[in-house]
């Protein structure tokens, strides 16, 4: 199993505990996603690759950047410096201002999949001072960045909450665009309403290039597991993703899908 979606805590053996806690539980890799210095100062890029330094084998880094202000080739150095992805989040435009799309376009280049906060953030007290927006963040703007960057690995995390709708749609209308469903998808959507949102089926598949490979298969094949929560909950969001999917009978081959072969295809792990 892979966790795609994770953020060091606070504590100095954060990495120590978090691989103690993914292992017992049966994940051979975890994520470790970069976030901004004024939000975030003990989960920086820089604190991830201090954890990658450490846990080469275990650990996989996805840097946060702000195409605003990061020219393109900034991909290249965090690519260099031993990550595997790029991370956007509380970004000054929206993820479609076309300003951003050589970010993305370089990120495809380098084989660096993208994973973009999708929905509602949470409020801080430099909101005011650095423009906090989250209708920039909605996840329809990765529908736009699909279809101009064909070639980009796409990941809303979140399942867009609360434009669940808008997230399962622009999953089904891109085949490089995935979804998690960490935060409260899970604890605030029933088995009914997930169906809703996450409605199409093999068959449906047909209209994008899916079709006819191994990776078509419905929804599903568009869902990643990421937990976004401290160590100690880890397994408590496992659980809920497998409950939600055993309610939905989410055929085996795609659970296995979805709890870790999916990111080692999009993530190239062999």
């Amino acid at each position: 199993m892979i966790d795609a979606h994770h953020h060091l805590g606070p504590e100095p053996d954060y990495p120590d505990r978090l691989r103690d806690t993914a292992q017992t539980i049966g994940f051979e890799r975890v994520v470790l996603v970069g976030l901004p210095s004024w939000k975030y100062p003990w989960a920086t890029n820089e604190h991830v690759q201090e954890a990658l330094r450490r846990h080469p084998d275990f650990y996989l880094g996805f840097a946060y950047v702000e195409p605003a202000d990061d020219p393109p080739e900034t991909a290249n150095r965090w690519r260099d410096a031993g990550f595997a992805g790029l991370k956007l989040i509380r970004t000054r435009r929206a993820y479609d201002d076309p300003s951003y799309i050589p970010m993305y376009e370089r990120a495809a280049q380098l084989g660096m999949p993208i994973l973009f906060h999708t929905g509602m953030v949470s409020r801080t007290r430099e909101d005011k001072a650095r423009d906090v927006h989250s209708v920039r963040l909605r996840p329809a703007g990765l529908d736009y960045i699909a279809r101009q960057v064909p070639e980009a690995i796409l990941i809303g995390a979140h399942l867009g909450h609360p434009w669940w709708d808008e997230a399962g749609e622009t999953c089904r209308l891109n085949p490089n665009v995935y979804a998690d469903l960490s935060g409260p998808a899970l604890r605030v959507l029933s088995p009914a309403e997930l169906r809703r949102v996450l409605w199409w089926t093999a068959e449906d598949d047909a209209g994008h290039h899916l079709v006819g490979t191994s990776d078509q298969g419905g929804a599903w094949r568009h869902i990643v597991f990421g937990s976004d929560v401290p160590h100690t909950k880890l397994a408590e969001v496992l659980h809920r993703y497998r409950t939600a999917m055993a309610a939905l009978d989410v055929p085996d081959e795609i659970q296995q899908d979805v709890l870790g072969g999916t990111m080692k295809r999009l993530l190239s792990l062999g």
